[in-house]
């Protein structure tokens, strides 16, 4: 088991902080962040300049893919509610056991919220 700092913040200020007991996989060109938080089960691969990101919180699968290169849909689903976005993939970094990425999301070609995340391993 590793320990990992997540953290992010968006475009309106909301800023979340946690320290969660996870694993990490290497496997040839792909990294993956196994863990479980506040938004449920959390699994992310980093994969060349693309970032998927599947979460499992009461039921309800979201999944995203920010991809540096391309305009990719993303379908979010609430309790009650589902609407389509697209997202933006703006930067994805990994150096030294820290993955920082950074996506846009647009709903009708208008940005409705920017995320910056960081996964640092401890």
């Amino acid at each position: 088991m590793s320990k990992f700092m997540i953290k992010s913040i968006d475009s309106y200020n909301e800023k979340s902080f946690e320290m969660v007991n996870g694993l990490k996989k290497e496997e040839k060109d792909k990294i993956i962040y196994e863990y479980k938080s506040k938004l449920g089960n959390c699994k992310i691969f980093f994969h060349n300049e693309k970032i998927f990101i599947h979460r499992e919180n009461n039921g309800i699968k979201n999944v995203i893919e920010v991809d540096l290169n391309n305009k990719t849909e993303f379908l979010y689903c609430g309790e009650g509610f589902e609407k389509n976005f697209h997202i933006l993939g703006e930067k994805i970094t990994y150096k030294k056991n820290i993955l920082e990425f950074s996506y846009k999301i647009l709903d009708n070609g208008e940005e409705v919220n920017n995320i910056s995340i960081t996964i640092k391993e401890y």
